[in-house]
């Protein structure tokens, strides 16, 4: 890559349609800045754009430690993710002991729900969008009300860890499994267990409902899934195929579809009618699967692991279609949007990233501000139309003794002649053309800025 004007320039970057996605972070080297790749850099109609498409653009900040830009939902990993059902709110829960609604207009945290006093590991919201629920390490289930986020019930009934919840397409059941290796009915309206399901001998992973609500598919450590009838809660079959713990489920639109992803690195899809295995799906390279999830129309199965990736897959078909690359964690949990157009991943690298489809390009990052830590360096940026964005690199710099300043620098000095002193906790801050320090200035909040279009990046100096 090479540098061209003192003030920075832009080119054209043209990309591979299968080449990874990747990150121009801002270093410092000296006073002056340099981009390093890094991460991922959101790419869009063939070329690259610095700091990911549209949505990222709209907020104000990220965090750069050292020489990696952070985009960060959490301060911690990302454990579940889901769209609210008229696909205009988003759900997080996380490591950080919180849960985040997100308005998908804007990008923005609507509200930070900190209710756990240990890991949430599960999210999901009620069909109608009324009812988000979460569970934890805590042992507990919350029930909060929508939109304002009001704690309605804690629900207590686990002994351990609640991992994994479900709710039934009529809104009126709530499954949760936990590493108490049982299975809990709740009703919702009455806020109390229903019933207890212990067919399991190890710590259940994951939980859900076909979309009729008379199936309940529940899968453990101990390598099986156990089909249940539902309100009854009755065993009806025990799938046994895979060889090591059993992560996720996720049923087909028509329900005749289970698919489970798994820590013996495979995907398997059974049919639910007689509980026949129909195909197994590998990833390549092996890596333990996380999650999995199926599209809208059922054609697309998607499947996050522990290579950081997630694979898009046909149905019923198996192919594997796309990679997406660009986290740089463990994928914890993936779905898809209401609407199909759009997949959502939450990582342990403690970010949220939006995939448009059936392309698979990266479209955004939902980003908190509040994550970043006071004092740290960042780049700010803003969305001037829909193909013009304002990238400025901000940091603290030094100038020396009667040097020129940037423009628009405020400073402060460092020193003072011998003999005057300066009162304690006091700075005075000033900005001008030259350096009027004793010896040095230090100048807060520098930016060099450039308007660059989309599919081309900026290299600053």
């Amino acid at each position: 890559m090479k540098k061209n004007k003192k003030n920075g320039s832009f080119k054209p970057v043209p990309r591979k349609t299968d080449e990874e996605p990747a990150v121009y972070a801002v270093k410092k080297d000296g006073n002056e800045f340099k981009l390093t790749r890094r991460s991922f850099l959101s790419t869009l109609h063939g070329g690259a754009v610095l700091l990911s498409a549209a949505g990222i653009a709209r907020a104000e900040k990220i965090q750069v430690f050292g020489s990696m830009a952070s985009f960060k939902a959490h301060s911690a990993d990302v454990n579940s993710v889901a769209f609210n059902p008229d696909g205009k709110m988003f759900v997080s829960g996380a490591n950080d002991q919180t849960v985040k609604l997100w308005s998908l207009a804007d990008g923005k945290v609507i509200k930070t729900l900190k209710k756990h006093t240990k890991n949430v590991l599960s999210v999901a919201f009620s069909p109608d969008g009324r009812i988000l629920a979460s569970a934890g390490l805590d042992d507990t289930i919350k029930l909060y009300s929508l939109p304002k986020g009001t704690l309605l019930r804690t629900l207590r009934g686990h002994t351990t860890g609640v991992t994994c919840i479900t709710i039934s397409s009529d809104g009126k059941m709530l499954a949760s499994g936990s590493g108490d290796d049982t299975i809990k009915l709740w009703s919702i309206p009455e806020r109390k267990i229903i019933k207890t399901l212990k067919e399991h001998t190890k710590d259940v992973r994951a939980v859900a409902f076909d979309p009729y609500g008379r199936i309940l598919a529940t899968a453990s450590m101990d390598k099986t899934i156990k089909l249940w009838s539902i309100p009854e809660g009755a065993l009806l079959k025990t799938l046994e195929g895979h060889s090591n713990s059993v992560n996720n489920l996720a049923f087909s639109p028509d329900g005749k579809l289970l698919a489970s992803g798994s820590d013996d690195n495979t995907i398997k899809l059974w049919e639910l009618k007689d509980g026949k295995l129909l195909k197994t799906l590998t990833s390549r390279p092996a890596n333990d699967i996380n999650s999995v999830a199926i599209s809208p129309d059922g054609k697309i199965l998607a499947s996050g692991s522990d290579d950081n990736m997630i694979k898009l897959w046909s149905l019923p078909e198996g192919k594997n279609l796309k990679t997406l690359k660009g986290h740089s964690g463990d994928i914890k949990s993936v779905t898809f949007s209401p609407d199909g157009k759009m997949l959502a991943s939450g990582s342990a690298d403690d970010t949220i990233r939006l995939w448009s489809l059936p392309d698979g390009e990266p479209v955004w990052c939902l980003y908190d501000p509040d994550v970043v830590r006071s004092g740290t360096d960042a780049i700010a940026y803003r969305e001037m139309d829909g193909q013009i964005i304002t990238i400025c690199v901000c940091d603290t710099i030094t100038v020396p003794a009667s040097k020129a300043l940037p423009a628009g620098a405020v400073c402060v000095c460092n020193t003072v002649a011998v003999g005057n002193y300066v009162p304690k906790g006091h700075k005075t801050k000033y900005s001008g053309k030259v350096c009027t320090c004793n010896t040095i200035c230090t100048c807060d909040s520098v930016c060099t800025c450039q308007t660059v279009s989309r599919g081309h990046y900026w290299y600053p100096n």
